[in-house]
């Protein structure tokens, strides 16, 4: 079976066509950002997860954090994070 982490298709559909994330530089906070600035966010963000995340996503599902009185209790995963 193959793997697949994420699709970077299916994000960039979710963003740029359902939700419309473009849209946002309408409002003056976002009015400095361009689908560019989107795109390298995207790639940054992918690029982290891949590197950083998907490597002790098997760690983590063995051992998902606790909520232990009040206070949440986790293993923390074995590879270098």
């Amino acid at each position: 079976m193959a793997e697949k982490f994420l699709s970077k298709r299916n994000l960039e559909f979710l963003l740029y066509d359902v939700f419309d994330v473009t849209g946002l530089t309408q409002f003056e906070y976002y009015r400095d950002h361009d689908r560019e600035t989107f795109d390298i966010i995207l790639n940054t963000a992918l690029d982290m997860a891949k590197g950083l995340f998907y490597p002790v996503l098997e760690d983590m599902d063995r051992n998902p954090p606790e909520l232990a009185d009040g206070s949440p209790r986790y293993t923390r995963p074995s590879g270098q994070f």
